[in-house]
């Protein structure tokens, strides 16, 4: 026996020490997520993925999502989770691998405003950036304009005449007295 030091410490200690090693033997390092700066238009979505030296393995782009793995030049693993705020054309999306960078051109469903964010989740990512450099200003502030004009002749046209409103209350406000004037005569 070791002296100093009760036995059963020393089977705490032992153990404690083997959990810890297990632990971390279990971990595996996360993958990175690369800078992404994006930008838009009325009809499509612009998508600057940045990596040194980027080898792909895998690139999956549905309605709703885009998923990207690859490795970079230090051997770090990156990977790219993006759940879009809105759906895409996802079968007309393409995209250009370079050395240094994967290029995306992803166009929307429908030209429409262009979107306040490119997720699904409001909250803020510290890894996406706004290209503000490739920006369609013009075209999303014309189509803004053009999508406004559209919903107020809809509205326009849905909002009833207030003779009309009224006229039709009062025919059914008289349908409930007669049915009651009905009721009235059974009971006697």
């Amino acid at each position: 026996e070791y002296m100093g030091e009760p036995t059963s410490f020393m089977t705490l200690r032992f153990v404690l020490v083997v959990a810890a090693l297990c632990l971390c033997a279990s971990l595996t390092v996360a993958d990175k997520t690369p800078i992404v700066y994006w930008s838009q238009g009325p009809q499509i979505i612009r998508l600057d993925v940045r990596l040194k030296s980027f080898q792909m393995d895998s690139i999956n782009i549905t309605r709703r999502h885009l998923k990207l793995r690859g490795s970079a030049e230090p051997g770090d693993n990156y990977s790219l989770d993006i759940d879009f705020l809105r759906p895409v054309n996802h079968t007309a999306s393409n995209y250009t691998v370079t050395p240094n960078h994967v290029y995306f051109i992803i166009p929307k469903v429908r030209d429409e405003p262009c979107w306040r964010r490119l997720t699904w989740s409001k909250h803020a990512h510290s890894w996406l950036k706004v290209d503000f450099v490739n920006l369609d200003v013009e075209g999303c502030t014309h189509a803004k304009n053009g999508w406004r004009e559209r919903y107020s002749q809809t509205a326009e046209e849905e909002q009833e005449d207030p003779f009309e409103t009224a006229v039709r209350d009062l025919r059914a406000k008289a349908k409930k007295r007669k049915g009651k004037s009905r009721e009235h005569k059974k009971e006697l």
